[in-house]
């Protein structure tokens, strides 16, 4: 059904779609000879509804990137530490493995440190998500302590301060297996 009113720069049209919008909802056409068609929706009840849908789908969509994010960290872990560093240790020299341990690992602590904020991000913009921004910053400061100390811990290597190297090491193992346990297990904890 078309009411409305027309004038020479503008016509208003008020349409009713019995399907769509209640009987007291409107919905304005506005349009303009000489420029775009601007459609406002004046409908309050058609409008929330639709807003709600769209903000329930963002919150089910950034959870679903929670869990997304928590397995890619998970399985950089497991690649990195099941796959490339074993092969490396199988295939090259003592020599050639520090030098390329030495170019991969600040890396990965880096993918590490991205997924970490990103997974902050995702889980600030949903509400009530405290278990998933713990783990996220569990995992920004870890891989940032873990970044951190790899000049130190090379330092210790080529030294030959052993023990120094160890702790180092230890502490840098030890961290990456914190924070690939806490995003293997928070969603049981969510």
């Amino acid at each position: 059904m078309l009411i409305g009113k027309c004038c020479t720069r503008r016509q208003r049209v008020r349409l009713r779609h019995a399907r769509s919008l209640s009987p007291s909802a409107t919905l304005w056409l506005t349009t303009c000879q000489c420029s775009t068609d601007y459609l406002k929706l004046l409908s309050h009840g058609r409008i929330v509804s639709l807003m709600s849908d769209l903000l329930n789908r963002m919150e089910e969509f950034m959870e679903a990137l929670q869990y997304l994010i928590s397995g890619l960290i998970c399985g950089v872990i497991l690649f990195q530490t099941a796959l490339v560093a074993p092969s490396l240790f199988k295939l090259l020299s003592t020599d050639d493995i520090g030098a390329v341990l030495r170019h991969i690992f600040p890396k990965f602590f880096i993918a590490l440190l991205i997924l970490g904020i990103a997974l902050m991000v995702s889980a600030l913009l949903v509400a009530g998500s405290f278990v998933p921004a713990a783990v996220a910053l569990i995992t920004i400061v870890a891989m940032f302590i873990c970044y951190g100390i790899v000049p130190a811990t090379n330092a210790a290597r080529d030294t030959g301060r052993d023990k120094d190297f160890q702790k180092l090491h230890s502490l840098s193992v030890g961290l990456t297996l914190i924070v690939l346990l806490a995003n293997a297990l928070w969603f049981l904890l969510a």
